[in-house]
């Protein structure tokens, strides 16, 4: 996980919920620590990261955190008068 510190503040919730998430997936992961004899490693590593983000993104109680993160943005971008065109991949600044 990035070891970041965002200087504004709802940057800085919102990230750390984002990191929450994160470590709710990678442990998650740990169930799958062992490769069983015979599985393809790469294969197996990719589904055991599917599997975990699978069981993390389906909690309902995560949708709660990501509005949350949502204002958060939204509040940054607002202030900031960022937005994201559509068919662009980043944001820019509103005149």
């Amino acid at each position: 996980m990035l070891d970041i510190k965002p200087n504004d503040e709802r940057l800085g919730r919102a990230f750390r919920i984002y990191q929450e998430i994160q470590g709710q997936i990678m442990n998650k992961m740990t169930a799958f620590s062992d490769i069983p004899e015979g599985e393809d490693p790469i294969d197996f590593s990719v589904y055991a990261s599917l599997k975990s983000a699978c069981q993390v993104f389906l909690d309902p109680r995560l949708n709660e955190k990501l509005r949350q993160v949502e204002r958060e943005i939204s509040e940054f971008e607002g202030e900031k008068k960022l937005m994201v065109s559509p068919g662009k991949s980043g944001p820019s600044r509103s005149p």
